[in-house]
């Protein structure tokens, strides 16, 4: 599992964690030279009745609730079944209104060929950080002999979750006497410019420029 997705990743029903010093390519691959923390799950227990359940509630409407049971079924199996759900709301205000200074299309230059018109968004106005995952594991063993232990696994794991708080921000284009997007600055979301022209003044668009480009195609012929 990726660190992108690794970090995401929610902990239930957890028996013990292991850390493993040194190189444990022997067990688990190649790529555990330095070591590696094992996080090792809380499996069926034969002839036990057992679980726990534990649950929060904090700010933002935040839950977060797990739970497990252990049954046994008759002397050689055994059913664990665990739990998870947590939720918060959107946490980060975002500051950025819906139709702000950059919605606009502005001319972008996109490299020999010339320009081209192009799009900076604005992000649609929601705040932002939010998350709700649900997810669970379902196990089965069976112990016909003290030789012989099968244990089957089922899991199950979704997340809906924000986008990134810092992917959008407040920014505005800065444009040449050419109408070609030279850069870009970060601005308070308050501003009115549509992009920033030549010597800070607000560019409006190519159209204030028809006139100094049919005066050079006339020159030109």
């Amino acid at each position: 599992i990726t660190s992108a997705q690794g970090r995401t990743m929610s902990f239930f029903d957890i028996d013990r964690v292991e850390i493993l010093k040194g190189p444990q390519g022997t067990l688990f691959g190649r790529n555990a030279t330095g070591g590696l923390v094992h996080t090792v799950i809380a499996k069926p227990r034969l002839n036990e009745v057992e679980g726990y359940a534990d649950l929060s509630y904090a700010r933002f409407d935040e839950i977060n609730g797990q739970g497990a049971i252990n049954l046994p079924l008759g002397s050689q199996a055994a059913l664990r079944s665990s739990v998870l759900y947590s939720k918060i709301d959107d946490f980060w205000e975002n500051e950025y209104p819906l139709g702000a200074s950059g919605s606009n299309p502005v001319l972008s230059f996109d490299g020999p060929g010339g320009n081209s018109v192009g799009a900076v968004l604005t992000p649609n106005g929601q705040d932002l950080g939010g998350d709700e995952t649900t997810a669970g594991r379902l196990q089965f063993l069976y112990e016909p002999t003290e030789a012989l232990s099968l244990r089957l696994t089922a899991s199950y794991s979704k997340s809906d979750m924000s986008i990134s708080p810092y992917s959008q921000e407040a920014t505005i284009a800065v444009v040449d006497a050419q109408g070609r997007v030279t850069g870009e600055q970060r601005v308070s979301p308050t501003e009115t410019r549509i992009a920033i022209g030549p010597g800070g003044s607000n560019y409006v668009g190519p159209t204030v420029l028809v006139e100094d480009m049919l005066q050079t195609h006339v020159d030109a012929l």
